[in-house]
């Protein structure tokens, strides 16, 4: 059987996707963030709009690997930040 690379969505704890973006890098895992443009007050200057990228779904992103129950529930488990799939 040929197995294939999926994207699957992994839910993520409030504010902690820069640090589980850490893990997924060093355990060499690929990521996807989906991301958008929002316009913001400058923070500087209040009488003026900036775009800033922020998440588009907040607590979501990606990983890109062969499905396998157990290969997730390892992940879920060697990360020191609570994930959900």
């Amino acid at each position: 059987m040929n197995t294939k690379e999926v994207w699957m969505p992994i839910q993520t704890v409030y504010h902690k996707k820069l640090q589980i973006v850490e893990f997924l890098r060093k355990e060499g895992i690929q990521y996807y963030i989906p991301m958008r443009y929002e316009l913001c007050e400058d923070k500087q200057d209040n009488s003026k709009c900036i775009k800033k990228l922020t998440p588009l779904i907040h607590n979501l992103l990606f990983v890109k690997h062969e499905y396998s129950y157990d290969w997730c529930v390892d992940l879920m488990q060697k990360a020191s930040i609570p994930l959900f799939s």
